[in-house]
């Protein structure tokens, strides 16, 4: 899902440095950077134990609805089949504003007790393996709680005035206009959904439109049909006076032709102005089947569903309900039927599944467009900067104490960009080989086809493909918090010896203190040649050595040149550095010290000393200037941690790191 303040305004796309979002581009995102805040709660109506007892195998919603309002009425039915040993009880959630006239079971009238928002029907002994229909009719008005609304009305003036009625029920509000047992672990196998509504209203649903029946008094019925397997809050329904623009994408693997069906307001400058947006669906369909696997519901559509959602948008299965046709948040979304729909995530917890892969979906996009470097660029500017910015030190992974607020399980910076960013670095992880990259998703894809996954099922796909451990990564980067700053000092020794002092900090201490990490540095010689070497960096502080070719001298190096990492550092070039113990040029003690140090300077370094004290991030602490030849300093003031000492004597330069 996506809200306009993550969507991509294309044409300024590479311009700015931030952007609006989109399903998390428009839909989820836009929520999330408006509203991101804890607290705001999700209604906690999650399967019951009594729901536990059966399997939903088709949903069945035959409703009144119409454009300008949430009024509805109608039944629905819902097959499932008894998976304990005897079921007593069936129970099913709908929302307490809607009443309901009468309850089937297998065509037999029952009672039915109200708790609230859960329904049950008791006594029925139905005993394992065992099939039945629960066919609900029901009337009522839907609540209205924001975006998060299960069902919402709106009056579009962007291309004329269009009153326009759309259903968005992630994360748990589909039993705000429908029942149903919302259940991750439980898709459907199949959907239809049928609305009778007013001419010339249209309807947009999932799956194929099987038949459209002209019925009295101006009303018309749509029949939209499904066979593939479904999540609840992927059942949609939208409804205005609507327009089909409809064009076909061919899938590469099979020459296969899909329906590509956008439902959009019945003017023709809402056609004449998204026309050209709406054709780059096939490009876009035919580039991610490529290296996704086949889009997963060839045999049904895709498509869009236009609606008041300003730059946001829903990944509802085949049809997408967009605000916009802005082409980052069409990829967005689109990934989404891969990386949503056909794997959901088994719980909240995992939504990185979703929004993570559907944020690097834009990227691999823009990769394949504007080349790699560009792309890359951007993805820099807009993503990782706005993790580095934002401040934010949640983990990727939402924690089960906020599984019932929505916008932590949306949350723009950890959940999209984050997300997105740790998709990036396991690329990096494995090498940028891109053969095994998406040998990876798509094996994913394969394995969990139709169901639901967990992050530890991918890392286990992960793993098995690539043969690396990957544990400390996603302890680090999905269920640690914050990032690493790196601050690397070095100095060339002679003509063969680079060092290098390599000092580590993160922005959530308390959870994660260390990232296990190898980082890349560009180093550049004075005849502008350069090459890029992999450090690997396991200590807070690291001492390294690299052993120069052809005995050239070293102008520059820069930190993470091809972007890979969700990490800063600064490079300084010092004149001099410690190496290792066989420089007594200054010494330092006692190291660590408490509350003085004391510095002795070698007899050579007579004459005037500049002393300068930096903490971790560059920052000067003390300086004083010194002719003798030993001096002791007070640091009883410092917080304790590291620190860097720099002693200047002419155009000799030394650096001791010391600890307190």
């Amino acid at each position: 899902m996506k809200n306009i303040n993550y969507s991509f305004l294309l044409s300024f796309w590479l311009l700015l440095p931030t952007f609006a979002f989109a399903q998390d581009r428009q839909s989820h995102q836009y929520f999330s950077n408006t509203h991101e805040t804890s607290g705001v709660s999700s209604p906690k109506i999650l399967p019951t134990e009594v729901q536990n007892a059966y399997d939903v195998k088709w949903y069945f919603l035959n409703l009144n609805a119409e454009k300008n309002t949430v009024a509805l009425s109608g039944n629905v039915t819902i097959k499932a089949e008894v998976v304990y040993s005897v079921m007593d009880t069936f129970s099913f959630h709908l929302h307490r504003n809607y009443i309901i006239d009468s309850i089937l079971i297998n065509g037999v009238k029952k009672n039915i007790i109200s708790q609230e928002d859960e329904r049950l029907v008791t006594g029925l002994g139905l005993v394992k393996n065992t099939v039945f229909d629960a066919q609900i009719f029901y009337r009522g008005t839907a609540p209205s709680s924001g975006f998060f609304s299960g069902i919402s009305t709106a009056k579009d003036t962007r291309w004329g005035d269009f009153d326009v009625t759309w259903t968005l029920s992630q994360p748990n509000h589909a039993y705000y206009w429908f029942p149903v047992k919302q259940d991750l672990t439980d898709k459907a196998d199949s959907s239809w959904v049928f609305v009778t509504t007013t001419k010339p209203n249209k309807v947009a649903s999932n799956g194929l439109l099987t038949n459209v029946v002209d019925l009295p008094n101006n009303k018309v019925r749509y029949e939209w049909k499904s066979c593939h397997p479904i999540n609840y809050y992927l059942i949609s329904m939208a409804i205005a006076e609507y327009q089909d623009y409809s064009i076909y994408a061919t899938i590469p693997q099979t020459g296969a032709q899909v329906l590509i069906q956008n439902y959009i307001y019945n003017s023709p400058q809402c056609l004449s102005q998204n026309k050209e947006a709406m054709d780059k669906t096939k490009e876009i369909i035919e580039f991610f089947s490529e290296i996704l696997g086949e889009y997963p519901f060839s045999s049904e559509k895709y498509g869009h569903a236009l609606a008041n959602l300003g730059n946001g948008a829903m990944e509802h299965q085949t049809m997408t309900t967009t605000g916009s046709f802005d082409e980052g948040l069409v990829v967005h979304e689109l990934v989404h039927q891969w990386f949503g729909n056909q794997v959901t995530c088994a719980s909240w917890e995992h939504i990185w599944l979703h929004e993570g892969f559907a944020r690097y979906g834009e990227f691999l996009w823009w990769e394949y467009k504007l080349g790699r470097e560009q792309a890359f660029h951007s993805f820099e500017l807009y993503i990782t900067t706005n993790v580095i910015n934002n401040g934010k030190t949640g983990s990727v992974y939402v924690p089960i104490a906020y599984i019932d607020d929505v916008y932590r399980i949306f949350n723009t910076t950890l959940s999209y960009n984050k997300g997105g960013v740790l998709v990036h670095m396991i690329r990096y992880e494995l090498g940028d080989n891109d053969e095994l990259f998406f040998n990876v998703l798509q094996t994913f894809q394969n394995r969990f086809k139709h169901s639901v996954a967990t992050a530890a099922d991918f890392k286990n796909v992960l793993e098995e493909l690539s043969g690396k451990d990957f544990t400390t990564f996603f302890n680090q980067w999905y269920y640690g918090e914050g990032y690493p700053k790196f601050q690397i000092l070095w100095h060339q020794i002679g003509d063969e010896q680079l060092y290098l002092i390599s000092t580590q900090i993160t922005t959530a201490p308390s959870v994660t203190p260390l990232f296990k990490i190898t980082y890349e540095l560009e180093i550049t010689y004075t005849d502008n040649s350069s090459e890029i070497v992999p450090f690997y960096h396991d200590e807070v502080h690291k001492e390294l050595k690299y052993n120069i070719l052809d005995g050239k001298t070293v102008k520059s190096i820069k930190f993470d040149p091809n972007r890979w990492l969700l990490a800063t550092g600064t490079v300084i070039h010092t004149y001099a550095i410690e190496d290792f113990g066989n420089d007594h040029a200054v010494i330092v003690y006692p190291n660590p010290a408490t509350e003085a140090i004391n510095i002795k300077f070698d007899a050579f370094l007579h004459g005037e000393k500049a002393i300068s004290v930096f903490n971790v991030n560059g920052k000067m602490i003390q300086n004083l200037i010194t002719t003798n030849d030993f001096l002791t300093l007070n640091i009883n003031d410092l917080p304790s941690g590291t620190y860097f000492l720099s002693v200047r004597n002419g155009e000799n330069v030394f650096v001791r790191k010391f600890v307190k």
